[in-house]
């Protein structure tokens, strides 16, 4: 029978569920140049040096989505309320259609900077970096303008409800100008990453979503006459902030002389 909301839910982690199989099945097929074998031991030196890198991406996912969850408390707060978060949520499924390249442009660019830092190619290292900076740069560009262009007619496709339409394009329209720096952003951080540089970003999450984005939203929304624009205002503000940051640090060189290698 129907199953209704709860029926998305059960999807979505059968999906997951599937991906995640799939992926271990690739970590062990002796077809693949890089595969786990069962004699694999624990080489903790590598451990600890991997958690060094790991962990702070790992905590800044955690602080970025803790920041969502509670934007959407926000959101439902002001006098929309219900609406503004069917709004929100369609906004953010759509925003899946450039994070995921940026996703998969950071694990590509982290791995180049990284082998060709480790083959001590400097120089070549920094050509990625800026190769991929400035090629994701026009894509998402390009990906932003077609959303804003076409937020009323494409977010008409997931809701009948007016109030959540319109809601929906003004949800949108701001999350469009926040995937072009958010995008930018984390390719930068894939550039990062491929140096060891790691931590930076998570300083830069928090700074940007839980010291100026939920408290700007937060005054906006509840304490000015902006209700639901304010909030959104403060939501495209935060990532122009981090993507400064991360930019600044980039072109630092930082990433260039960090050591990386296992002992």
């Amino acid at each position: 029978p129907p199953c209704g909301v709860m029926g998305i839910a059960l999807g979505t982690i059968l999906a997951r569920a599937a991906g995640a199989g799939w992926a271990l099945w690739i970590l062990v097929d002796r077809s693949r140049k890089v595969r786990i074998t069962r004699g694999t031991g624990f080489h903790w030196n590598t451990i600890r040096r991997i958690m060094n890198i790991g962990l702070p991406s790992g905590f800044s996912g955690f602080f970025r989505n803790g920041a969502r969850i509670l934007f959407f408390s926000i959101i439902a707060s002001t006098a929309a309320g219900s609406a503004a978060v069917a709004g929100a949520t369609i906004g953010f499924q759509l925003r899946l259609l450039t994070i995921m390249p940026a996703l998969a442009f950071q694990v590509a660019t982290a791995a180049l900077v990284g082998q060709c830092i480790g083959a001590k190619k400097i120089t070549e290292a920094e050509e990625y970096a800026w190769t991929a900076i400035k090629f994701f740069t026009v894509s998402v560009a390009a990906v932003s303008l077609v959303m804003v262009i076409f937020s009323r007619p494409v977010v008409g496709q997931f809701s009948d409800s007016p109030q959540a339409i319109e809601l929906g394009v003004l949800a949108l329209k701001f999350i469009a100008l926040e995937q072009f720096c958010n995008c930018i952003s984390i390719v930068v951080s894939g550039a990062l990453s491929g140096g060891g540089d790691t931590r930076p970003s998570m300083r830069y999450t928090i700074w940007s979503q839980w010291i100026l984005m939920l408290p700007l939203a937060y005054f906006l929304a509840k304490q000015t006459g902006w209700d639901i624009q304010g909030a959104w205002l403060a939501w495209g503000a935060a990532p122009i902030l981090q993507t400064g940051l991360m930019f600044a640090r980039f072109v630092s060189g930082h990433w260039k002389r960090i050591n990386v290698t296992v002992d």
